[in-house]
């Protein structure tokens, strides 16, 4: 995956005077790492995609444990399991994997969640409604 702009900035803003081989050594090392926290589910932006179906949504994962979809669809409720799965309303659980680029993928039997880059992404959502969810 290429560095885009906004990446670069963010490293550049984030990134102390340590030598750049130093910090692509944290960063390789660290993109092994297949546990979530729950500070990068509400920092990342992510596409969502139902398994076998084209419809593409962008949800926002709220710190304050809702999950905020697009097309009219309630706030739905998210937590972390134990097992490092993300557990969103009483649907199956979403386990958590990498990509050879680094992105996080949250996926269970219907659907699909992967991290993107905010330039493919609109602007988030803000929605405050809190009725229970549609089957995902």
């Amino acid at each position: 995956a290429a560095l885009t702009p906004e990446r670069e900035l963010a490293l550049r803003q984030n990134i102390s005077t340590k030598p750049w081989k130093q910090l692509y050594k944290v960063a390789k090392e660290d993109a092994k790492r297949d546990v979530i926290t729950e500070w990068e589910l509400c920092t990342f932006r992510w596409r969502f995609t139902f398994k076998g179906c084209g419809s593409v949504q962008h949800p926002v994962f709220r710190p304050d444990h809702r999950l905020v979809m697009e097309s009219g669809y309630p706030l739905l409720t998210w937590s972390l399991n134990s097992d490092h799965s993300v557990q969103i309303e009483h649907f199956p659980p979403h386990y958590v994997s990498r990509t050879r680029e680094w992105a996080w993928v949250i996926e269970n039997e219907n659907v699909h969640l992967i991290s993107t880059d905010a330039a493919h992404c609109p602007p988030p959502l803000q929605r405050q409604s809190s009725p229970l969810a549609h089957q995902l």
